[in-house]
Parts: structure tokens; C-alpha cells; sequence
């Protein structure tokens, strides 16, 4: 009798055993709960709770949450309700380009040798319209492009002004001896930019970002003007307008800014006007851009 019982109860913990071996794996999580272990298995999105007698619950099946995830079980008096990271999705955070906005610049021409530029008067303003960007990885890096306007103002000092002759765009005297009291070359474009930005969040939640890369300016319009008095009688008087100015340039940028204002400074590495047909001057420019 007592051979019969030790067997029997060998058979019963070797199924014991067996059953338990068969839910626990190394992976699981074992709790015990007054006297009781209940293990959680969990295999792609499916979670099953069981005690160690193999009474298997009902399926759980997962709410992810951003912070929290709530598991609960039906046809059941239990309810479950657990925390965890997703660490098979990468949280992305908001990444806004920072290219519309309006600005305003001071201007200079490198190498101008033929006039002088009143560089006080001489100003650009920028009316950035629209941008958009690509997230390069989700936290920090986005390309950015859009569509801007930029009008600017050289102004020249003296009796110097930028007019044409046979062809060449040249800065000549006034052929009259007019004292002018004012020289200036107003330009407009439309702006495409290409820009690599860096950006990340500051203890004060305000973005800091720096960015730079190519824009591309498209020649929309182009004047020379000159001013003088003639008895009193204040003239305004056209030299040219397109000038041979090139109608497709490119111009390096380079901004860093927090928050919505920005300040930048561009540069030209190839001359404004067409090659053999005026002078070979560069634009520059640094100025400050507000987001709108």
C-alpha cells in the first residue's frame, strides 16, 4: 500500500513539474501572491496570467500608452494594470524648420571698386513665406527648403551710378555734372533654400537650433536710380533695370537662433552680374529673422 501511494505521488509531482516547466520560462515574471505564484508570459503582443496548477486566465491583450500601458483581462474579477517602456518604437519629437519668418539685414559688396557703398543705408528685408522639412532621424536633424522673398538697397555714395553702356554694367560719373543726391540698385528675388538643421530643447523648453546649407536666388527684378534737383525740382531719373544681373545665383547661409528669433549672415561665391558683363562684386549680408 504504502509502495502504491509513493508512486502515485511521484506521478502527481512529476506532472506538477512538468505542467509548470511547460508555462514558466526564463523570461516570465513569477508573483507571489499569498502563498500563490501566478506567472505572466507575454509572446509578441499576447499576454497570458496563469497559476502554477497550468488554470490558464482568459488572453490579455495590450492598450500601449505613451507613458503608462493598461492591461486588462476579461471575463474575469481580476484586473491587471501595468507600466512599461516600448522599446521597439522610437518616440519622435515635433521638429519645426525654421525658415518662415520675416527679417531685416545690413548689406555690403565685396570687392567694389568702382563706387562706394553707403553701408548705413544699405539694407535687405525678407519675407520668408513657407518651409518645409525632412526629419533625418526622428530627435535632432532635419533638412529644410521653402520660398522666401528678398528685397534689397545698395546705395552709393557721390555721383557714382550703376547704368549700362554698350552692353557692360558698369558705375560711371554723371555725364552732366549733376550732383546727385541720391544712387541706389534695388533688387528682388525669390528665395529656395537647402539647409541642414540642427535642433534640440533648452532646460526652458525653448528650441535651439543652427542650420546651414545653400539659397538659391531667382532675379525677379532689377533697378538702378538716381536723384537730383533741377531748380528745386526734385528728378528721378532710371539707369537700367536688368542690368545683366544673373537671374539664377546661389548664396551660402548660416543662421543659429532660440525660440522664434534668429539671426543669420549669408555670403556669394559667385559674382552678381553675368560673367564679362559687369563687375565682379559679391554679396554679403547678416541680419535678424522673426518667426511669424
Amino acid at each position: 500500500m504504502k509502495t502504491t501511494f509513493f508512486i502515485l505521488m511521484a506521478i502527481f509531482f512529476h506532472s506538477l513539474v512538468t505542467s509548470a516547466n511547460e508555462i514558466v520560462n526564463p523570461a516570465d515574471t513569477v508573483i507571489n501572491y499569498r502563498g500563490k505564484s501566478i506567472t505572466i508570459s507575454e509572446k509578441d503582443e499576447i499576454i497570458r496570467i496563469a497559476n502554477i496548477e497550468n488554470k490558464m486566465f482568459d488572453h490579455i491583450s495590450s492598450q500601449m500608452g505613451e507613458q503608462e500601458s493598461k492591461i486588462k483581462q476579461d471575463g474575469s474579477n481580476f484586473k491587471f494594470v501595468f507600466s512599461w517602456e516600448n522599446r521597439n518604437k522610437r518616440q519622435s519629437r515635433d521638429l519645426n524648420a525654421h525658415w518662415e519668418g520675416f527679417g531685416i539685414g545690413l548689406l555690403n559688396l565685396a570687392n567694389l571698386e568702382d563706387a562706394d557703398l553707403k553701408r548705413e543705408k544699405s539694407y535687405n528685408i525678407i519675407l520668408n513665406l513657407m518651409d518645409y522639412n525632412i526629419s533625418l532621424d526622428g530627435e535632432h536633424w532635419l533638412m529644410v527648403t521653402g520660398l522666401g522673398i528678398d528685397w534689397s538697397r545698395y546705395h552709393f555714395q557721390g555721383n557714382k551710378a550703376l547704368t549700362s553702356i554698350d552692353g557692360l554694367s558698369q558705375f560711371v560719373d554723371d555725364p552732366q555734372g549733376r550732383q546727385y543726391k541720391s544712387s541706389k540698385w534695388l533688387t528682388y528675388h525669390l528665395t529656395v533654400p537647402l539647409l541642414l538643421e540642427y535642433q534640440t530643447k533648452l532646460q526652458d523648453r525653448h528650441d535651439f537650433y543652427i542650420s546651414a546649407g545653400m539659397v538659391a536666388y531667382l532675379r525677379c527684378y532689377s533697378k538702378s536710380q538716381v536723384e537730383y534737383e533741377i531748380s528745386g525740382n526734385k528728378i528721378k531719373e532710371n539707369m537700367g533695370r536688368s542690368l545683366n544681373l544673373v537671374p539664377l545665383s546661389a548664396r551660402l547661409w548660416f543662421q543659429v537662433g532660440i525660440g522664434s528669433v534668429r539671426f543669420y549672415t549669408n555670403y556669394a561665391p559667385w559674382p552678381l552680374f553675368e560673367k564679362n558683363k559687369g563687375p565682379k562684386i559679391y554679396p554679403l549680408g547678416m541680419g535678424v529673422i522673426f518667426d511669424m
